[in-house]
């Protein structure tokens, strides 16, 4: 099967203490899978919004934490996000609207581990083996990088990936920028994806999502032309 597809995305980012309600994209009917990436200045607690299952998580450290969270849409107001925020929180978020996956109940988006650290300018996602062999999966780079004074900006996606969208929390000196791009992916058993590069050494943090594609049924196969050999009398 072809690999799944990011139809639509949508960024947004806010300061302050208030619940984070981040832009959904365009198009999003029953049965879309959702991909929700969301940055935080911060190693707070975030409880999974309601509807919603975590992918999975990681923080560099107490200043800098991302989040993955993932949804089968049912195309009505359930799909809406909101994320409780406990505290002061310079936040970012894009979602994906994705077709051609397999239901997210069946088959959940895998996250890798992450490359993490204190001071680069290019967080590298690392090579990861989804379960389930050689498949046409959907990959999902994810960058980010803590703001540290100035107004720091992302350089390059990782090589041969085609960008979503890079989203800088507002207050440019103490926020996070965070980023995704995209590579589908043809009968391959792991993926490695090149690093990222930001115009500005900071601590980061660098991974990415195997989408995975709708399955095969056994015994189902391509449909296949008969060919007709034709008499023809002399």
């Amino acid at each position: 099967m072809p690999s799944p597809v990011v139809e639509d995305a949508a960024e947004s980012e806010e300061s302050g203490s208030g619940d984070f309600v981040p832009t959904m994209p365009s198009g999003i009917v029953a049965d879309s899978g959702i991909l929700f990436v969301y940055g935080v200045r911060s190693n707070i607690a975030v409880t999974t919004p309601t509807g919603y299952v975590a992918t999975g998580d990681i923080e560099d450290d107490s200043s800098n934490r991302l989040w993955v969270f993932h949804r089968q849409a049912t195309g009505d107001s359930n799909d809406d996000i909101t994320v409780a925020v406990g505290g002061f929180l310079r936040k970012t978020g894009i979602v994906h609207r994705i077709s051609g996956h397999e239901d997210f109940a069946t088959q959940a988006p895998e996250l890798s581990t992450g490359d993490v650290g204190e001071s680069s300018d290019a967080p590298d996602p690392p090579d990861f083996t989804p379960t389930g062999g050689p498949k046409d999966f959907l990959a999902i780079a994810i960058g980010q990088i803590r703001e540290t004074g100035g107004t720091q900006a992302l350089t390059n996606d990782p090589s041969g990936y085609t960008p979503i969208h890079d989203i800088m929390s507002s207050g440019t000196t103490t926020g996070v920028i965070t980023a995704t791009a995209r590579l589908a992916l043809t009968a391959q058993s792991s993926e490695n994806p090149g690093a990222w590069l930001f115009d500005t050494s900071s601590r980061f943090i660098g991974l990415w999502v195997a989408v995975h594609p709708v399955a095969v049924a056994a015994g189902v196969f391509p449909p296949f032309k008969r060919k007709v050999n034709t008499l023809v009398r002399i």
